[in-house]
C-alpha cells in the first residue's frame, strides 16, 4: 500500500467512487509499480504568491484572505512515471483538513522511476501521455458573491517528475500551473449579476490547453485562445448601490504585455457594466502560481433595448433616450410634445428645465 500526504493544500470537490478507480487501473500497471511494504510518499502544494499590480512582489496566502486550503470526501491525484501509464491514488484520510493522505492501494514506488503528478484527475485522461493532459478555462461558473466552490475543476495542479529515495518515498512539490485573478468591482446599480467577461484589445488568452509533465518544470501550452476569457455567476445580488462585486477566476499564463483588457459585467436585466478607459487592465505577463488583484470601479454602459416580440415590447420600460427627444421636442414649441394633461408632470418640466429653452439643442429643435 502505498501512502501520500499533502500538504497546504487548497478546497478541492472532485468525487469518483475508490473501488472504481482500483480496478480501472490495477490491471493496467507494469513493471513501473510494484507490490511491496508501505512506503510514504509526501507532496506538498505552494501557496499563490501575491502580486499586486503596482508593487514589489510579496508572500500571500489565499488561507488569510478566507480561501482556506481542505481536502474532501472524492479527491483523487494522477501519478505517471516517466513514460508509462498512470496510476490514480485516491483520498483515504484527512477529509476536511489541509493535510491528507492518499493511497495507492497495493501498487507502491520503483526507486529506479521517476514520478510526476496532476490534480484533477480524470478518468478519461487514462490513455493520454502524460505530456498531453487536457485543461480548459471554458465554463467556469461562480456561485455566489466572493465563493471558490468552482475552483477545483479549474485550479490545475502539477509536481515535476521526481525520484523516489532509498527507502523508496518521494516528496512532490506540486504547484498552480494557472494564475489566479481576483476582481473586486464596485457597482453603482443594486441588481443580479449574471456574467464578466475579460477582453483584450491586442494578444488574447488561452481557454484550452495541455499539461506536460515531462517538462523540467510542468507548465500549459495553448491549443485555443480568444480575445475574451469570461466566468458565468450564479446567486450573486447586490442590495445597494456602489457595493462591492467580488469575482475569483482562474486564468492561463500568458504574456499579455502591449494589451489593454477591459472588464465588462452583465446584469440579468442585459445592463452592463464596463470600466473606463482609464481603469482598463494594462496587461503584463500572468505568471503561474500567482494571484493578480484587480480593484475597479464600474460604469453603466449604454442601456440595452428589451428583446421584442412581433416588433413590440412583452413589458414597459423606461428609455432616458425617448425621455430626452421628447422634451427636447417639447421646449423648441412642437404641438405633439406639449398635450400632457398632468399637471403635476407639466409643472416639474418647467421647474426644472424652462431654463435651458436657449440652449443650441432646442435651437436647433
Amino acid at each position: 500500500m502505498l501512502t501520500i500526504y499533502v500538504i497546504d493544500m487548497k478546497k478541492l470537490v472532485y468525487s469518483m467512487l475508490y473501488m472504481a478507480v482500483l480496478s480501472l487501473f490495477a490491471s493496467c500497471v507494469d513493471q513501473q509499480f510494484e507490490q511491496i511494504a508501505i512506503k510514504e510518499v509526501k507532496a506538498t502544494i505552494s501557496d499563490f504568491d501575491y502580486e499586486p499590480e503596482n508593487a514589489a512582489r510579496t508572500s500571500y496566502s489565499l488561507g488569510e484572505s478566507g480561501y482556506e486550503a481542505k481536502w474532501t470526501d472524492g479527491d483523487i491525484l494522477g501519478i505517471y512515471p516517466v513514460g508509462g501509464d498512470q496510476v490514480a491514488f485516491p483520498i483515504s484520510d484527512g477529509t476536511g483538513a489541509s493535510e491528507a493522505v492518499f493511497d495507492g492501494g497495493a501498487w507502491a514506488l520503483r526507486s529506479s522511476y521517476a514520478y510526476a503528478a496532476y490534480y484533477p484527475f480524470s478518468a478519461g485522461n487514462y490513455t493520454i501521455p502524460e505530456n498531453q493532459i487536457p485543461v480548459t478555462y471554458v465554463g467556469q461558473t461562480q456561485k455566489g458573491n466572493n465563493s471558490f466552490t468552482h475552483f477545483s475543476s479549474y485550479d490545475y495542479l502539477a509536481s515535476k517528475a521526481t525520484h523516489p529515495d532509498s527507502d523508496g518515498n518521494v516528496s512532490l512539490k506540486m504547484k498552480h500551473m494557472g494564475c489566479f485573478f481576483l476582481l473586486k468591482l464596485t457597482m453603482p446599480k443594486a441588481g443580479t449579476y449574471t456574467k464578466l467577461a475579460l477582453t483584450s484589445d491586442n494578444k488574447e488568452f488561452t481557454t484550452q490547453g495541455t499539461l506536460d509533465l515531462t517538462r523540467e518544470e510542468p507548465a500549459i501550452t495553448a491549443t485555443s485562445t480568444a480575445e475574451t476569457i469570461s466566468i458565468n455567476l450564479k446567486e450573486v445580488t447586490l442590495d445597494k448601490d456602489n457595493e462591492l462585486l467580488t469575482v475569483n477566476l482562474m486564468v492561463a499564463p500568458k504574456d499579455m504585455t502591449g494589451s489593454n483588457i477591459t472588464i465588462k459585467v452583465t446584469d440579468n436585466k442585459g445592463n452592463a457594466y464596463i470600466t473606463n478607459s482609464d481603469q482598463l487592465i494594462t496587461g503584463k505577463e500572468y505568471a503561474a502560481n500567482k494571484t493578480y488583484i484587480f480593484t475597479r470601479t464600474m460604469v453603466a454602459s449604454e442601456p440595452v433595448t428589451p428583446p421584442t416580440v412581433q416588433g413590440h415590447n412583452p413589458e414597459p420600460y423606461f428609455s432616458e433616450t425617448v425621455e430626452l427627444m421628447g422634451l427636447i421636442w417639447r421646449l423648441a414649441g412642437s404641438n405633439e410634445y406639449n398635450q400632457c394633461n398632468v399637471n403635476t408632470v407639466v409643472s416639474s418640466l418647467n421647474q426644472h428645465f424652462a431654463s435651458m429653452k436657449n440652449h443650441q439643442a432646442i435651437l436647433l429643435g
